[in-house]
């Protein structure tokens, strides 16, 4: 029986200063396949670093995307006949900084 599964945790945290961390960690695995390279488990750490700037309507975020660098950017599959094809498709591990700005506009009352 083939078997993909993942179960992790997710936080947010309050930091000093109006800072904020949000997190999670993920164990991504797969079992059931004939060649033991398709029998994997990859273990994801995801963080966020966030602050808003009072008065203004921007916010500054740090992202860092599988920080323990587990990820492969090799793939096990199974094709119809059985076999093992390897595919190359996955970003592993990238940090990505956003300046976001809300734009907020009250519609006009009506008299």
């Amino acid at each position: 029986t083939l078997c993909d599964f993942n179960y992790g945790l997710t936080g947010l945290f309050a930091l000093p200063f109006g800072f904020q961390l949000s997190t999670d960690i993920t164990m991504y695995s797969r079992r059931g396949y004939v060649d033991k390279q398709a029998n994997t488990n990859d273990l994801v750490w995801n963080a966020r670093l966030s602050k808003q700037i009072p008065k203004t309507n921007l916010t500054l975020s740090f992202d860092g995307f599988d920080i323990l660098h587990n990820l492969s950017n090799r793939v096990y599959s199974m094709d119809s006949q059985g076999r093992s094809d390897t595919y190359y498709n996955a970003l592993p591990r990238y940090l990505m900084f956003h300046v976001i700005y809300r734009f907020t506009k009250q519609p006009k009352k009506k008299n």
